[in-house]
């Protein structure tokens, strides 16, 4: 049975090894994380005012990854919308000089350059843009129209057999512009009523209104369709009535470039202010941060001197305790 004294003499290295062992703990901790180990033995046992910007904090960073998220979006809509207008010039730019030589001649290649516009407006519109198709709504899980070569294939079982221009225009047109017709209830798998809106900020929302079913792209593919018709060498319409449509769908190619290019302009400008939000609330996080690092943070310099010292009076501590159990031993032996 060991002495008072020697008992003692083991609680108080028994303490002191927990104690040092704790520090050196909180110290390795501390010059790791770059913050006091125990926040609220740093803080005086008051923490509501670090509870509150730690709060801010994850609702700025929140923010912050919304406002990304809105961008992503906004940037490739524009993507999109640029090269479905770009596709729309183009064919256009195409038709003049066609509809005034010998059509016969271009029915193929104009034919298959339809096809190919068709399928590439609609691949556009299809696209995913970080995993959602911003073109669907908020049904965005679903790609909001159908492939293109359906399309067309519905638009020409629906003008199969007519002869004249003018039945031609008014099938197309009412395929693709009638409610419930044939584009809301074939092609078009989208939301019907509603938008993707995306939170940038308090009470304020990025809202993306531009579907595959609004009446520019109705209009785009309709005339692209018209085109696709004109010239498909399998149809019932004299070379004459193909110029009357192509005349049609040049005007309609036409028209559809100023309200994508509106669209454009809409979606600048929320790519702008997404921007602007981006900036601000990044200052807002930093200050947020070095507030709750005034509060928590330690320094380098001090805390790496208290971690050396700890560890030095530790091992200090470890030898001191192996010599006595090495003394009681022998005084035990004897």
């Amino acid at each position: 049975m060991r002495p008072i004294g020697d008992l003692s003499v083991m609680l108080k290295s028994r303490n002191s090894q927990n104690f040092l062992e704790r520090t050196v703990n909180q110290a390795a901790q501390s010059v790791t994380t770059g913050i006091v180990a125990d926040k609220t033995e740093h803080l005086g046992g008051s923490t509501l005012g670090l509870s509150l910007l730690e709060r801010k904090a994850t609702l700025l960073k929140q923010l912050q990854a919304n406002l990304s998220e809105a961008l992503i979006y906004a940037n490739g809509q524009q993507s999109s919308l640029e090269y479905i207008r770009n596709v729309s010039e183009d064919l256009a730019n195409s038709l003049p000089p066609i509809s005034q030589q010998n059509l016969q001649n271009e029915l193929v290649p104009l034919s298959e350059r339809a096809e190919a516009d068709m399928k590439n407006v609609v691949q556009a519109l299809n696209k995913a843009i970080a995993g959602k198709h911003v073109f669907s709504g908020t049904e965005n899980n679903n790609k909001p129209l159908i492939e293109s070569s359906t399309i067309l294939s519905q638009v020409k079982i629906k003008t199969a057999g007519y002869n004249t221009a003018s039945s031609v225009i008014s099938e197309i047109d009412t395929w693709f512009e009638s409610v419930g017709g044939g584009f809301d209830s074939i092609a078009y798998k989208g939301s019907s009523s509603s938008y993707i809106n995306i939170p940038i900020g308090v009470d304020v929302e990025a809202e993306y209104g531009f579907r595959a079913d609004d009446v520019v792209v109705r209009q785009l593919l309709k005339n692209i369709c018209k085109v696709a018709i004109a010239t498909d060498p399998s149809s019932s319409l004299s070379s004459a009535q193909r110029k009357l449509v192509l005349e049609d769908a040049y005007v309609g190619l036409i028209e559809s470039g100023s309200p994508l290019i509106t669209e454009q302009a809409n979606l600048g400008i929320i790519e702008e202010n997404i921007i602007e939000s981006k900036d601000r609330i990044s200052q807002e996080v930093s200050q947020t941060e070095l507030m709750i690092q005034n509060m928590i943070g330690i320094n380098q310099f001090e805390e790496v001197t208290k971690f050396e010292a700890a560890q030095k009076n530790l091992q200090i501590l470890y030898q001191i305790v192996a010599r006595q159990s090495q003394a009681s031993f022998s005084d035990y032996l004897r």
